[in-house]
């Protein structure tokens, strides 16, 4: 593939430890991030919300004037490639292993072990050594790693670059990713997952720095005795940008779900949920679904459910009114939750995971325990009984929103870089 044209002029970050350095460059950083999924104009695709959070935070950071370089995979059917998005370098490279993981077809048991197998010998994509040499990063910034594997900070290592990793999902300790399993949240990692992942656990000894998208990952994993050298433990939450959108009027309440049609998902506990409510309202559903999972849905309510299909978010909060999150894993931070406070729509959210600490207790939601099948059926009961209630929602939400904006997200990551990176100067 075409190589990038690093720049060859620019202070490096590690001039801000030394007296003399230009006040102009001082706070500047050379920063890899790495996640296995990047969206660009090559390739679009979204998986879920862990490539949008990455992609805000390059970009943000590359617009402040860091230099700003992302590694990512895809399936081994296609070329490596090389593009400059935003002022953001993208490095794709063919995962290591013998499938993609999210072509969503289906696979046996044995050939998912063999696939954690082999992930679980860190081998990082072949270019990627090149990257490391060429772009010569002063600090690793690394995400969702399934399919790039912890060879990505056996590269770092090598190289004495400190880690910072960010945790927006279980893969570390968990086989499925989401610890959840016979429609229930595991406490502690099974038997299984211990097999399928104890390489990529053991090795989070190599990273200095870990962040939990909240708080509540974040202490799951510190208590399942990862990252037992990492000096830095820390939670951050993603960015929610403030958006303003012209709403579709309507006369009945709206109640909205985006997102994938799986069990740990809740969306067969909400559509029965929804079927039992007393009052006149309409539940939209965004995302995939086949059509034989639609009809069981529509069957499972009892009432009209309304179908958008894969649709942009803008799209999706244009037409809902209350947005609801009806986890039954214990999900880090719905997306969702941000983006429907960044519209300044309430949320109705299982109280599961790191859904409290995103819906937060200034009034910009309420929370619901999917262990009671009435619990929020009832919420939903007492919107449409006293509409003036989501007046007041609406306007907490928005507030609630400044909590992740783009300038206070990212000056947190900054700070945690900064502390990494300066730690590790005098020896490099």
């Amino acid at each position: 593939m075409a190589g990038p044209s690093y720049p060859k002029s620019g202070t490096r970050f590690k001039a801000d430890l030394q007296d003399n350095a230009e006040p102009q460059t001082r706070q500047l950083m050379r920063i890899l991030f790495a996640n296995i999924v990047y969206p660009t104009p090559l390739n679009p695709k979204i998986v879920g919300g862990a490539e949008v959070s990455v992609k805000a935070l390059a970009e943000t950071f590359a617009s402040m004037g860091h230099a700003v370089a992302v590694i990512r995979g895809h399936d081994s059917g296609l070329p490596d490639s090389f593009e400059v998005v935003n002022g953001v370098e993208v490095h794709s490279f063919n995962i290591r292993n013998f499938y993609w993981p999210f072509d969503h077809t289906p696979r046996g048991k044995l050939k998912k072990l063999i696939w954690h197998v082999v992930d679980n010998l860190g081998l990082a994509p072949k270019g990627v050594d090149r990257v490391f040499d060429e772009f010569k990063p002063d600090v690793v910034h690394t995400n969702n790693i399934i399919g790039l594997s912890w060879g990505i900070w056996r590269k770092a290592h090598q190289r004495n670059i400190p880690i910072m990793h960010v945790l927006r999902d279980y893969y570390l300790s968990c086989g499925r990713s989401a610890r959840f399993k016979h429609n229930a949240i595991c406490e502690t990692t099974c038997r299984d997952c211990k097999i399928a992942t104890y390489k990529r656990s053991a090795m989070t000894k190599l990273v200095q720095g870990v962040s939990g998208n909240s708080l509540a990952i974040l202490n799951i994993h510190l208590q399942e005795g990862l990252f037992a050298n990492a000096r830095l433990k820390t939670n951050i939450a993603n960015i929610a940008v403030p958006r303003e959108i012209e709403r579709v009027p309507s006369q009945t309440l709206r109640f909205g779900f985006i997102g994938r049609a799986s069990v740990e998902k809740g969306l067969e506990f909400l559509v029965t949920s929804y079927g039992g409510t007393r009052y006149d309202c309409q539940l939209v559903i965004a995302g995939e679904a086949r059509e034989e999972v639609r009809s069981e849905l529509q069957a499972l309510s009892g009432k009209p459910i309304k179908f958008l299909g894969f649709v942009p978010p803008e799209s999706f909060y244009a037409q809902v009114d209350v947005v609801v999150v009806p986890s039954l894993w214990a999900e880090p931070l719905p997306r969702a939750v941000l983006e429907a406070y960044s519209y300044g729509l309430p949320v109705l959210g299982s109280d599961r995971g790191g859904i409290p600490e995103a819906i937060g207790n200034a009034g910009g939601g309420w929370l619901f325990d999917p262990r009671k099948i009435d619990s929020l059926t009832a919420l939903m009961d007492m919107l449409c009984a006293d509409p003036l209630l989501l007046d007041h929602a609406s306007t907490k939400a928005k507030e609630r929103a400044e909590d992740f904006s783009q300038e206070k997200i990212v000056a947190q990551h900054f700070a945690a870089l900064k502390e990494l990176v300066g730690h590790e100067g005098s020896s490099r």
